[in-house]
Order: C-alpha cells, then structure tokens, then sequence
C-alpha cells in the first residue's frame, strides 16, 4: 500500500478518535523463545512435518534478511515473505494431519469495502499487502446459502433472507472467495520513510472493517451467540527486518462525544522483533504458527458454530455437522483403511528407525557402531518438459545456466541415453523407492523421453547406508529449448548435440537392471558402500528390437549435476517443490528384502572399467583379493575408517565405525561389543573410505572428470588396508582398554599352525580420500612401520623355534617347507619396487641406519617430508621411495623398540610425536653429546665415562640450553599476565568509581538533575540552559523575518 503522508496520518488520527479506534502499546510475552534454547517435541514431525523446521528456516530467514538489507519493499517482500508465510504452503503428510492448503487463502494488494460513512471520510481507498481469510468450503458455502433462522427474521424483518446476504463481506467475492478476514500484512522496506505509527494508521481502517465484519455475525446470533473469544484480527506489520505483531478486538463502550457509535476496536501491540536475529526469526516463525494454529482449531470452528446458529436449517446439506469432504486431509479417516494386507508402512518405518536407535545408542568415542541391513533408498530426477524447461532456465542463476545447459547436453548425447516412455520412468521410481505417481494418460500425446540414469551406493555422514538413483530427463519438445539456453551458435555444435535418433528401449530390460541393482546381500550392500560404486544404467548401441539396457561403471557426474540442481532449490530442511524435480526415498532393510534376480557383482561392473590403475602403486596387485568379497571377521565384524571433512568437537570419534553383519539386524550388548572389535582389530585389517556424497556446489566442477584414479571419488580401490591414523588408534585403544579388550596386533591372528606369508598381500597404503591431505604424515609412517616390522621379527621367531623342533620351514615367514626361503618371500626380496628396509627386516637385518641430528636439522627434515606428501599422488596412492622413510624415521633412536600391544605402539606414537614437535628439548639427542665428550675410565674393576665440568657444562648449557630459554619464557609470560592484570584492575577500579560518583550516589549529577528537577525549571530557565546561544538565535529571527518577506511578495505576485 502506498505510504501516507503526513497530513494524512493527522487526518486519520482525527477519525481514528471519531470511530472509537484505539491502541493501546502493551506488550505481552508471547515471542519470549531463545534459539540456542527452543527445542521441539519428537512426535509433532510426524503429524506436523512443519514444526520439525522452525530453527533451520529461522537461520535460512536470518541470513536472506542479512542479504537483502536496506533493499526496497518488492525485493525484502519477495524474498522473506515465502519463507516467513510458508506454513500455508506446507504440505500435509500424513493423512490423519489437520489440512492446511485448502483451509485459508489469501489476496494481495485487494481494496477493502469499507461502510459507505467511513469511505466517504476516507476519501481513499485501502489494500493492504496481505489478507488472509477463510476459504469459502462446501461446508461453509451451504451455511451461507442457507435462510435466516425465522426468531431472528421476527427481529429484524427479514423474510427469506440468505445468511451471506445479511452479513456481506469486506472483500470482492470474485475467484476463490475469501471469508471473515483474521490477518493484515503491511511490509514497508528498512529504507521507507513511514515510521510504526503511519504504518498503523494505514491500516487501522482496514483492521476496523474486519473486525465489523465478525462482530455483525455475532450480533445477529444475539443471545444464541457460542462465540466466547469474539472478533479478533492479526496484524503484523514491518519496516525492513524489523517485525511487530498486534492484535485487535472489540470492546463495547460508552456513548461519547464526537465519535461513531458505542464499540471501541483496541489494537494491542503484543511482539516485536528483529529478523536478523536468530531469535527474532525462530520467534517470528513460532508466532505465524501460532495464529494459524488458532484459525484452524478456534477461529474457524467459532465461525462455522455462528453460521449454524444463525442458519435456518432449510438447506439440507446446511444443517449436518460434519467436515469439509473437499478438504481431503480434514476428511474422518478410517486408520485401518490405510494397512495393506502387508501390514502398515508407518508401522514398518517406526520399526526400521527404533532399530536404527538401538545402534546409535552405542555410538562413543571410539566411533559408531551401524548393521549393514539399514539403508535409505533415494530417488531424485531433473524431469524437464516443455511446461516447465522455463521455470528451470529462469529460476537458475544467469551466471551458470549455460554452463548447467550444457552440461545437460553433453551427458544425454555422450552417454547413451535411454528413450523410454513416461510409464516406464514411474515404474523405476516405484521399483526404487515404492513411489506410485498418478498416470499423465489424461495428457494426451506424450513426447518421447530422453534419460541419462546413474546409480550410487556410498555412507552418509551419520554412517548410514545410502543407495541413490539419480536421473536427468528431457523430453523431445523440450530439447530446442534447451539448446537455446545453452547460447550455442555453432549451427554444427547444435546438430551434434540435437536429440539422437534412438529406438525405444525394451521397458523389461530397464527395470531387471533397476532391479539387480537393488538385489544383494547385507554384505554386498556393504562392499559397494564402502567403495562408493557408482554405474550408469544406458542403452546398448544394437540393432535388436528394442534395445536392451545394460549398466556400466560411471564418472558421477551425471549424478553431480542432479545433485547440484538438488542443493540448489533445497532451503534449509524443505525439500524442493519446484516442478522439474521428482523426489521420493524410503528405508529399508537388505536382509528382509526378496529378489527374483541375480545381483551384480564387482568384477561383473569391472569389465567396463574406463580408468586403469597407474602402475607406481605398489599394492596394486591387493585390489583383487579385497575389492570383490567384503573381509568380515568370524562374528561378522567389519571396521570402516573415514576422517570427516568438517570435523565436530561433540563427535570425537566419528572417524572410526564398526559395521555388524548378521541375519537379524540386532544391535549387540555393549559388554560384548568390546571383544568383538578386538577380534576383528587383531585379524582383520580395517576398510578406508568417505562419507557423504562429495559431489561439488560449483557446477564448473561438476563437470571435471578425474584423471587419475587415485583422484576418483568413486569405484574406489585399495580401500582395503593396515589401519595407519594416529589419532583415531589412539581413540580406539583407549575405548578398548576401558572395555577390557586391549588388542595386540592389528590385522595378523598370528595362528600358531599359519606363516607370515600373508604379511607380503596386505595393503600398507589404503586409499585416502584426496581432499583430505594429513600434513603429519611421518606419523603414518611411523605405525606403517612399525607393525610391519613388529609382525617380520615376530614370525621369524616363529621360524626359529619351529626349526629347533625339527621342522622345516622357511626363515622368514615360517612357511613349512624344504626350501631355506620360501617362494612368497623370495619373490619379495627379489622385487625391487618393494621397499628396501621390509626386505631388511624380512632378512633380519638393520632396517635403518640410524642418524645423529641436531634439532633444526630434524625440523628441517619433516619439513621437507611434509612438503613432498603435499602431492596427492604420494599420499593418497602411496608413490613412497626409500628415501621418503628415510627422511621420516632414520632419525629416531628409538624406532625399532618393541611393544607387546597395541596400547604401547600408541604410547610409543606419542613419544614420536612429542619428538617431532619439539627436537630440540629430547634427552636422547643430550646423551649423545654427553657421550661424543666423555672418555674411558678404567680403575680396578669399576668401569665407565670420565667427565669434566667444563665439558659438561659446554655440553648441557651450550648445546642444550633450553633450561635458561624455558625459565625466562615463563617469566616473561608471567611479567606481561601481571602487567595486564594491573591495567585492568586499574580500568576496572575506575569505571566503578565512575559509576559512583556520577551516575549512581545521591549526589550524582544524574540523580541531582532528574525529571523533577528538569520539569520544574522556568522556561528562562531552561532556554538559558538547553537553548541555543545568542548567535543562532538571532540568525534563526532573520531568516524567520527573510520566509515571512518572501511569503508577502509572493502572494504580491499572484494578486
């Protein structure tokens, strides 16, 4: 509504004391909530989905509130409004739910109909921004068509008076009626220059009339009324980000002078607050709630209850009490019309996530605990037609949509898309996730469809399971459209990317891959989770027909641009409504699951494997023994390692999960959960991995395709490998050791009647995720190491005695044998990529030579370790020479010391650790120059060093003295703590003494001049004090003397 000026605002406080409008500024304490505090009940989201989003929509509001400030009216309203105002257009979920999107409407900068008095006072009319109303239902469309009840016809002398027509209505009833007004909206921008009181006074009118409205419906019911609350209006009103809500009412009152009849219409402010604040906005969002709330379980029940009272009844269909049958969701439901002869689905989903609780209740500090039955099955695809390919290239940034367009082009004309009909897409979708979309038969022809379709099974965040099938579909007659978004003008480049010319796929063959896809075991799930498979379901270039449809290993990038578009339009928790995107999941349990088909296997997928493995790896000969069967141990114990990208301070140990494999989904005792993880530390190595789907929010990324497989966050190999993080061993050793289950080896079951030939196939440089590059890496190797070489000695040890007791064996790993050397470790030692200090060890002898260096020249050389570990390739992939160990380990005296458990290893880390960030403080490098400066001593039979005082002293205090440099910096640190402690006992004393003697003692100048003493000063007085000084005065008298001048000439002119 246009802003009033200020002599209107007079002229409307002039009526507003003529129609007996008040306000009244009291404030109540209803947005009193706290975001860090609020907290909401568990069992409100399955009955009202919206309640579960408050504080995620309140921080989506604050922060577009951050962004468009001091923007104008259209742009703040446009932007907030939908966020502020979307409970009407929240979606009922569940059929038992109250219905919301058919109860209310609302009209936007709609005149309201005022009393021909009050217009004609007026002189203009009134649209607020927003008002909201009743919907004109069945229901109450019967009531309103219904006579006056004949007591109150007697009264009034109305004969066969409708209801409708003796009541009337504020707004044009034209289109979707609107009925008794509740809510007024008036939106000014943070820059308009109306304050709070124009804004009231813009709609005091407005607010009045509806209010008139309920209060006639009331009165004619007279003495029958049931309506106990009576008229009440909303009316929020806003200047930028900040908000107030007033509520008004009527009042009956007493006939005074110079105004309009005996009703006082009191508008009572009770909320104000600002939106860019998190508690603002959560309070905003509580208080829309709440008058909806009201309108839906009060208000309009009092109204409909008034129309009954005051309807006659003739009207047949008037006089049933009932709801609303066009109003599905406020429809009286049967619950067990909604169970299947299979039982019920909410039934199954509150089994599924009680079962899923049971596991999380296990979660510490070591990590999570999860069974490989769970998964969520997830369904999303870019569904564009010709209806809506505008609303997709209108409503994505400029910046991008090109490039977005493109893309799209590329992947459908590159990829073998699959031309399918729109029947067979809802049979995928309902094959995946249970989904059945209503049919578009009534649509008349419908185009040929063009889709590009990918599959991905990986771990979320939290470690639950997912299993995504991701699509991008065009549709025939929106191609051109597309094309044109694209901005291609090379008239080659358009034909080349023009629909191809394909023959209908066979719709069996589509859903048998769909199918095969979802079939398995709980441990095949497990094992393409882990190595994030991802494949790309497309059409078979033959001349069969129709064609067949086949699966093959895929980039993801399919299933990045369907990602990006998915994060795109989803705000907050609300998942996207926009017309392109078709959305559905569920979640299921593997092992309950039946399937007619075979599922695929890994090296099935491998055949068509477009990347190769770079041949500096090492282990690459591992992934077959690993990739294609998931290592469990013999209680069905599986352990997963990945570091997460944004670590939490509440998850410490998130990193680390044990993944349970057994036929009844069961979460274990936690008194047995510690030997189980033992077991599977000791015998099994540990599986590296990523969590979350990764996929890029820059859509010039999502385009890239890895080059290197090392690169590939997807199909990963080599994930299957010796458990090498500092941090998370620590984690899990210290949980263990409280368990009771403090393990001793990590993955060797060290099995008397076994040899240490296997030590030779296990993976020393699993797969690390590239984004995630660890700069201690000398840590890595230090573990690497020494379980390498701890499990070497041991096995020799093994051979040794095995030899004393007759038995021939070979000396390295114990393999029973006629040959001094087994086969499995000659060809290791004849190897010449393996590493030279396992080959060392493997032989017995000096791994390292170990060197003597000062404390610069070892912080000289981590940093130069770390610098080459910067590359990905060396880390992730493990491209590690000799000298890389070298540089990390020779340094260190104690490195080949032994442990006989785990727990000791970390101990050990620790100390290496504490070596590495502080050389120059270590005792061992003080021995060693105590030792290059002492001499023999013999005397008698008493052996050992001679040394001078003078040498030791150049010794400990020249070399070493760190002594003398800690002391004065703890000195120094104490001097500057006690220097700014006085100052700030200084600050602090004075701003108390400040407080007293000016602000707060009986003498202050604050309590001396108080309001009293101001309001009892002469106005000589005052103006001598406050006033301005002679100067301005007499400047302000001439220019006073110059206007009246000015003014006399004028009129002068026009005489």
């Amino acid at each position: 509504m246009p802003t009033l000026t200020s002599e209107e605002v007079r002229l409307r406080e002039d009526l507003c004391r003529k129609y007996r409008i008040l306000t009244l500024q009291q404030v109540h304490e209803l947005g009193n909530r706290k975001y860090d505090t609020y907290t909401d009940s568990p069992v409100q989201g399955d009955y009202e989905p919206w309640r579960t989003e408050r504080k995620s929509m309140a921080t989506v509001l604050t922060q577009i509130a951050a962004r468009f400030h001091r923007r104008n009216e259209s742009s703040w309203r446009h932007a907030c409004e939908p966020i502020i105002l979307g409970r009407l257009s929240a979606e009922v979920c569940c059929l038992e739910a109250v219905g919301l999107n058919q109860i209310f409407n609302y009209r936007a900068d709609e005149q309201v109909n005022h009393d021909p008095d009050v217009h004609k006072d007026l002189k203009k009319k009134e649209s607020p921004d927003r008002i909201y109303g009743l919907r004109q239902t069945r229901n109450i469309e019967n009531l309103l068509n219904d006579t006056v009840k004949r007591l109150h016809e007697s009264e009034g002398g109305l004969d066969g008076t409708q209801v409708q027509e003796l009541l009337g209505q504020p707004i044009q009833q034209s289109g979707d009626r609107q009925l008794f007004p509740f809510l007024v909206l008036e939106a000014k921008s943070g820059t308009s220059g109306s304050d709070w009181h124009s804004i009231q006074m813009q709609t005091a009118f407005s607010i009045r009339t509806f209010l008139a409205t309920q209060n006639r419906l009331r009165a004619a019911t007279g003495p029958h009324s049931r309506w106990q609350s009576g008229p009440l209006v909303w009316f929020f009103s806003n200047r930028g980000e900040d908000w107030r809500l007033c509520a008004a009412y009527v009042e009956q009152g007493l006939k005074r002078s110079h105004t309009v009849g005996t009703t006082d219409y009191r508008v009572v402010d009770v909320w104000r607050g600002s939106i860019l604040t998190l508690d603002g906005a959560l309070q905003l969002l509580l208080l829309v709630d709440y008058i909806f709330d009201w309108a839906r379980d009060i208000y309009r029940e009092d109204i409909i209850r008034e129309l009954r009272v005051l309807a006659s009844g003739d009207n047949d269909a008037a006089s049933v009490v009932g709801t609303d049958i066009d109003i599905y969701s406020y429809c009286h439901l049967d619950p067990f019309d909604r169970i299947s002869e299979g039982g019920s689905e909410d039934d199954a989903f509150v089994r599924y996530t009680e079962a899923l609780e049971s596991f999380r209740a296990l979660d510490s500090e070591m990590g999570a605990v999860r069974h490989a039955t769970f998964v969520e099955s997830r369904y999303c695809c870019v569904f564009i037609t010709r209806d809506n390919v505008q609303t997709l290239v209108q409503s994505t940034r400029p910046t991008i949509v090109q490039q977005l367009c493109r893309l799209i082009l590329r992947e459908l004309n590159q990829r073998n898309p699959i031309r399918m009909d729109q029947q067979t897409l809802r049979n995928i979708e309902e094959e995946w996730t249970g989904t059945s979309r209503l049919s578009g038969a009534h649509q008349g022809t419908q185009p040929d469809l063009y889709t590009a379709m990918t599959s991905t099974v990986y771990l979320d965040a939290d470690w639950h399971q997912v299993r995504e099938l991701f699509a991008i579909t065009i549709a025939r007659d929106a191609w051109p459209a597309i094309i044109a978004a694209a901005g291609l003008k090379n008239k080659k480049r358009i034909v080349e990317l023009s629909p191809p010319e394909l023959v209908e796929c066979d719709t069996d063959s589509v859903l048998k891959q769909i199918k095969r896809l979802r079939a398995g075991s709980p441990q095949q799930l497990l094992l393409s989770a882990i190595t994030r498979r991802a494949v790309r379901i497309s059409q078979e270039h033959d001349q069969s027909k129709p064609p067949k449809c086949q699966v093959q290993e895929d980039d993801g990038v399919v299933h990045g641009v369907v990602n990006f578009i998915y994060k795109s339009y989803k705000k907050g928790t609300l998942e996207p409504q926009e017309p392109f995107l078709r959305l559905s999941k569920r979640s299921e349990l593997q092992h309950t699951l039946q399937f007619t088909v075979k599922p695929f296997s890994v090296s099935e997928l491998q055949d068509t494997l477009r990347f190769t493995i770079e041949p500096f790896n090492l282990f690459k000969h591992h992934t077959d023994q690993t990739q294609h069967t998931l290592q469990t141990s013999s209680d069905g114990c599986v352990l997963l390692s990945a570091t997460r990208r944004r670590p939490s301070v509440e998850e410490p140990g998130a990193n680390f999960c044990v993944y349970l494999i057994g036929d009844d989904g069961r979460a274990p005792e936690i008194q047995t959960l510690g030997p189980l993880v033992r077991k599977a530390f000791e015998t099994l190595d540990v599986y590296h991995t990523a969590r979350g789907d990764l996929s890029s929010t820059t859509i010039s990324k999502v385009a890239e395709t890895p080059p290197d497989s090392w690169r590939r966050l997807w199909n990963i190999e080599m994930a299957y490998g010796v458990y090498s993080d500092g941090p998370g061993l620590v984690s899990l050793c210290k949980w263990l050791k409280e368990q009771d289950a403090d393990p001793l080896t990590q993955g060797s079951a060290r099995d008397p009647h076994a040899c240490g030939s296997r030590l030779h196939q296990r993976n020393l440089l699993a797969w690390r995720e590239p984004g995630l590059l660890c700069k201690n890496i000398w840590e890595r190797a230090f573990l690497l190491y020494k379980l390498s070489t701890t499990e070497i000695a041991y096995w020799r040890r093994a051979a040794k005695e095995r030899k004393e007791n007759g038995i021939s064996c070979c000396e390295c790993c114990a393999a029973t044998g006629d040959h001094k050397i087994c086969s499995s470790c000659e060809r290791v030692l004849q190897d010449k990529s393996w590493y030279q200090w396992y080959k060392n060890a493997l032989r017995g002898e000096k791994t390292f030579e170990v060197r003597t260096l000062e404390g610069d020249e070892v912080t000289a050389r981590l940093r130069a370790i770390e610098k080459k570990s910067a590359y990905p390739e060396v880390y992730v992939m493990g491209e590690w020479r000799d000298e890389h160990w070298a540089m990390s380990l020779d340094f260190y005296e104690e490195l080949d010391q032994p442990f006989e458990s785990i727990g000791e290893l970390c101990e050990q880390l620790t100390r290496f650790k504490a070596f590495c960030d502080n050389p120059q403080s270590q005792p061992s490098r003080k021995r060693k120059s105590l030792q290059e400066t002492a001499t023999a001593l013999h005397h008698g039979n008493v052996r050992g060093w001679w040394l001078s005082k003078t040498a030791l002293n150049q010794a400990v205090l020249t070399k070493s003295g760190n002594v003398d440099y800690v002391c004065k910096d703890v000195h120094d640190i104490l001097r500057s703590y006690y220097d700014v402690s006085c100052k700030r006992f200084v600050d602090l004393v004075c701003q108390y003494a400040v407080y007293h003697f000016l602000l707060d003692s009986e003498g202050s100048p604050l309590r001396l001049f108080d309001t009293k003493f101001v309001l009892g000063l002469s106005d000589e007085t005052f103006e001598a004090i406050a006033g301005d000084d002679a100067t301005v005065m007499v400047e302000r008298e001439r220019l006073g003397l110059e206007v009246k001048s000015l003014k006399a000439a004028i009129a002068i002119l026009y005489s």
